[in-house]
């Protein structure tokens, strides 16, 4: 029974070292959903959050064999915001061209 759930535990904490065990989150005021960061991604999930009237959108790198994850979201304390988070690292090339918008960046 002890085997059972300390496998599960170091299955959750392998899953984390696959995709490079690095996570980043952006605070951005834009009027858009997402922005173009370069990658593509694929889009597999949305779901509300507690307490969010706003849906969370989840995103998979689409570049074969890249483990990378990315959510997007309103910021529930101010909607003008949009929360990205990354999760991993990239296994292949940065794309080498970036659209940039006319936006203000928080970090937090």
């Amino acid at each position: 029974m002890c085997r059972n759930k300390c496998s599960k535990r170091m299955k959750r904490s392998d899953k984390s070292d696959e995709n490079g065990g690095s996570r980043i989150a952006f605070r951005i005021k834009t009027e858009l959903e997402t922005l173009d960061d370069g990658y593509k991604w694929r889009k597999y999930g949305k779901k509300m959050v507690k307490n969010n009237p706003n849906p969370r959108n989840y995103y998979k790198c689409s570049s074969v064999g890249c483990k990378v994850k990315k959510r997007v979201e309103r910021d529930l304390k101010d909607s003008s915001f949009v929360i990205t988070t990354y999760e991993g690292i990239h296994n292949h090339e940065t794309p080498h061209a970036f659209v940039y918008y006319n936006t203000q960046m928080q970090y937090d």
